[in-house]
Order: structure tokens, then sequence, then C-alpha cells
């Protein structure tokens, strides 16, 4: 039996409980427009890491940090340099990147944003 920390959906009702207590504790006006409002902010702040994740996962950034390291490890030869600080074996950005959490994020985004659309086509209909 999975734990139920573990499982996405719980996450995604959780989402959708703190969105609707948000709604009720900030909103002035309650209407269906703010409340999709709301939804769509969690969905953005969700789809935003996950793009940010992709970057980091694609190796965009690796290039980046290594030449970092290794001109801060020649700088430092000249002044203290630290023998235990081995910057060629720390990970890369894009080894740190978790798939578990990564597909979680994404699954909360979609999920997030397939809640807004239901809210958008009821509020049309």
């Amino acid at each position: 039996m999975k734990h139920w920390f573990t499982n996405k959906w719980f996450y995604l009702l959780l989402n959708l409980c703190v969105a609707t207590l948000l709604f009720f504790i900030l909103s002035e006006s309650r209407s269906l427009v703010t409340y999709i409002n709301m939804t769509f902010y969690f969905s953005y702040v969700y789809f935003f890491i996950g793009l940010v994740m992709l970057v980091v996962k694609g190796k965009f950034i690796d290039g980046v940090t290594y030449s970092f390291r290794r001109f801060s490890n020649r700088m430092n030869i000249s002044r203290h340099k630290d023998y235990m600080d081995d910057w060629e074996t720390k990970k890369l950005p894009s080894e740190l990147i978790n798939a578990h959490t990564y597909r979680t994020v994404w699954f909360q985004a979609f999920g997030m944003i397939g809640f807004m659309l239901i809210l958008l086509f009821f509020y049309y209909m």
C-alpha cells in the first residue's frame, strides 16, 4: 500500500482545497471568475516550475555550471586552495532533478489547468 504523501492525486486535491480556501479568504466578490483566477494562479506556478525543471533537466545549465566551477577553481589556486573540494565530481544541476518530482509537478500543472478549463466551460455555458 502506497503512503498517501506520495500519491499525486492527494496533492492535486490538496492544491484544490488550498485554492478554495484562499478563494474564500481573499476574494471580496465570490464569483466563478475569481475562483477560475485563483486556480489559474496555482496552475501558473506549477507550470513555471515545470518549465524551469525542464530546462535544467535538459542539461542547458550544465555547461555554464561546469565553466563557473572550473573558473573559480583556477582563480583559487593562487589563494586559499581547498584540497577537500573536488569540483569535477560535484553533481551537475541536471543530475539533481528527481524524476518523480518532475512528473508530479507536471501532473499538478496539467491537473490544475484541466480543472480550470472545466470551470471555464461551465462559465461560458
